[in-house]
């Protein structure tokens, strides 16, 4: 095994272990050159030696460096390798048992404070092709009440008005309270030429305004539909709060004295 990848794996056990940078880089250094002095290692290993000395300290008492004295001059050493590697296996022992009680901590916490978003709570859908987009817009549309924000100039071109149309028959027949609000235009007079059901209440914005999506709100479920015959894409999520938060905005758009009322 080479000399560089051995290194690595020292490296990333010490760490594992919880020493420090410090730490590491003068272990590292006796490892491999069995003695040294501070002054030398601090030298070698590109620190200070104040910073050096308060390591060393820490390092003799941990029990993984040894310390001689020669008449005035200490000499410091990895301890036998036996004593070395039970101390290493300790430090590494406490660090998970620390790890572990701060991990439970953590989740006493958690559980304790309830989190202002439930990730759980959302149900995501989404389709790119164009089959997938128009059965969840069937689905969404015959699958009773709902309220929509609509822009039939961009929606309804080719085969799918021949859908819309098929759902607006269904739709007169099965009679569920629908709220659209549409944007003006050939298409949208289309549409409306189209609706043959009582509780289909129609409001008109301005041709003017840039609507490209189909917002679709429907049984808890806020639906979003880009309508592009090249790229068709939707998007169902169904969380309660963004729900309710949509249908206020719904409904004050509705409430809007500008829009012109059709049915």
């Amino acid at each position: 095994m080479c000399q560089q990848k051995i290194d690595n794996m020292l490296e990333n056990l010490l760490t594992t272990c919880g020493f420090n940078a410090t730490e590491q880089r003068i272990l590292l250094h006796l490892i491999e050159h069995k003695e040294s002095i501070a002054s030398l290692i601090a030298k070698k290993v590109g620190l200070k030696r104040t910073t050096v000395y308060a390591a060393l300290d820490s390092l003799v008492q941990h029990g993984v460096v040894g310390k001689k004295k020669r008449g005035a001059v200490s000499y410091f050493s990895i301890t036998s390798p036996t004593v070395f590697t039970k101390v290493v296996e300790e430090h590494a022992r406490q660090q998970f048992e620390e790890t572990k009680a701060a991990t439970k901590l953590l989740e006493k916490e958690l559980a304790s404070k309830p989190s202002q978003l439930d990730l759980g709570a959302f149900q995501i859908s989404s389709f790119e092709s164009v089959e997938a987009v128009y059965v969840q817009l069937e689905d969404a549309l015959l699958g009773g009440d709902f309220c929509s924000l609509f822009n039939p100039q961009v929606a309804v071109f080719g085969p799918f008005e021949d859908l819309i149309h098929t759902f607006l028959r269904q739709t007169a027949k099965t009679k569920p309270h629908i709220r659209e609000i549409l944007v003006a235009g050939p298409q949208a007079d289309w549409y409306i030429s189209h609706v043959d059901n009582p509780n289909h209440k129609i409001r008109l914005m301005p041709k003017d305004k840039k609507i490209v999506s189909d917002i679709i709100l429907n049984k808890g479920s806020v639906i979003l539909n880009h309508y592009d015959p090249k790229q068709e894409s939707s998007i169902k999520i169904t969380e309660k709060n963004l729900y309710t938060t949509m249908m206020t905005i719904f409904d004050e758009l509705w409430k809007d004295p500008t829009l012109k009322k059709v049915r």
